[in-house]
């Protein structure tokens, strides 16, 4: 049993470093390219770069063996409630910021949706800047505790 645990974690832990670096990754080439002063091409460009494959692929895998993990992890009696939680809690806020970002976002900037006139490329950009940042330090606060389980699930077994 022991083996299978640490094979979960592993697999938990690559799954959040995967999305921990799609977003640095998202953070350093796609948002400062709609941060400089924008032409009406640059959008049809962009759409064109992800005709074939989509910035939503990269996060749903991981995404769902997170929660897959997760929910095996509350039946794990080895791990504390409190790293439970902050665990769950983090996967969740992440997911929902990427739900609003995919949405709310992405959709003006990636997959042809109408821009309202009150909303500019920029000002998503910037929003997009933000709810990334949180996204990462989310992400590195749920990374923290994976360490803290593996400790802590070393030291019982």
């Amino acid at each position: 049993m022991k083996d299978k645990v640490r094979i979960l974690y592993s697999i938990l832990h690559y799954s959040m470093l995967m999305i921990l670096f799609g977003l640095i990754y998202e953070q350093i080439v796609f948002i400062p390219n709609y941060l400089i002063p924008f032409k009406e091409n640059k959008s049809q460009l962009f759409n064109d770069f992800h005709s074939t494959t989509n910035p939503i692929h990269y996060h749903a895998l991981p995404s769902i063996i997170a929660i897959f993990c997760l929910v095996i992890f509350w039946f794990n009696k080895s791990i504390s409630k409190k790293i439970k939680f902050t665990l769950s809690f983090c996967v969740f806020t992440l997911l929902a910021s990427t739900f609003y970002v995919i949405n709310f976002v992405n959709g003006y900037l990636f997959f042809n949706k109408t821009l309202p006139e009150n909303v500019s490329f920029f000002g998503l950009a910037l929003e997009w800047s933000i709810v990334n940042f949180v996204r990462i330090i989310v992400l590195i606060i749920g990374l923290k505790n994976m360490n803290r389980i593996v400790k802590t699930t070393a030291n019982s077994v």
